[in-house]
């Protein structure tokens, strides 16, 4: 069933009787049907159609003032709406002003992070150089060693044979010595002592000569 305005003018009287605020929602609970925007729409024709300084429109007693009476409260419940509304934006806001306070906090907290890391890194880098540095000046220093060592391991070698050729060269001429004096001294029983300076040096000389 279609709503009139008679209904909607009659609510609100009951409304305004009872004490009660006649808001839109308030009218459409009392009549139990129709939609708040047909309401609103009944509500706002009967302002319009009902001027108060034309004399030749009939307005049911009252009507007039239930009509300013709904509309004002319609107009409070539309500004407490608003003011609802704007005190969830502002929250809303404060709420995004902090959380963007708090994210440019932790960037700047993560910028100072990736700075230090970066000269941690730097430093890091260059301790690595210089263990590099210095791994291959031990790498050097031990060919160095390592050369040297074959050298003196063929000095070694050429200074040994040289001691065994002059090893070999005394026992030979030892036995040459052996062989030439031994037997001139067999022959010459009475012969000079052998501590005589001029006697031929004997077999006991020659060894300590040697």
């Amino acid at each position: 069933m279609a709503l009139t305005s008679e209904q909607i003018v009659s609510a609100v009287d009951t409304l305004n009787q009872r004490g009660q605020t006649p808001t839109l929602r308030a009218i459409r609970d009392l009549l139990g049907t129709g939609s708040l925007g047909t309401i609103s729409r009944i509500l706002r024709s009967l302002k319009e159609t009902t001027p108060a300084d034309n004399p030749r429109v009939t307005v049911p007693p009252g009507v007039l003032r239930v009509l300013e009476e709904a509309f004002a409260a319609q107009e409070r419940q539309v500004r407490g709406g608003l003011e609802e509304e704007r005190q969830v934006e502002r929250r809303q806001s404060e709420a995004l002003e902090e959380e963007n306070l708090r994210l440019a906090s932790r960037i700047v907290s993560l910028e100072e992070q990736v700075l230090q890391m970066t000269e941690e890194r730097q430093k890091g880098e260059g301790r690595i150089d210089e263990i590099r540095r210095h791994g291959e000046t031990l790498e050097r220093a031990l060919e160095r060693e390592r050369e040297e060592r074959l050298r003196a391991e063929k000095q070694a070698s050429v200074l040994e044979g040289e001691r065994n050729g002059l090893l070999g060269q005394m026992a030979d001429l030892r036995e040459r010595l052996e062989k030439t004096i031994l037997p001139a001294q067999t022959t010459k029983k009475d012969g000079p002592s052998p501590d005589d300076p001029g006697s031929p040096p004997s077999r006991k000389r020659i060894r300590r000569l040697t």
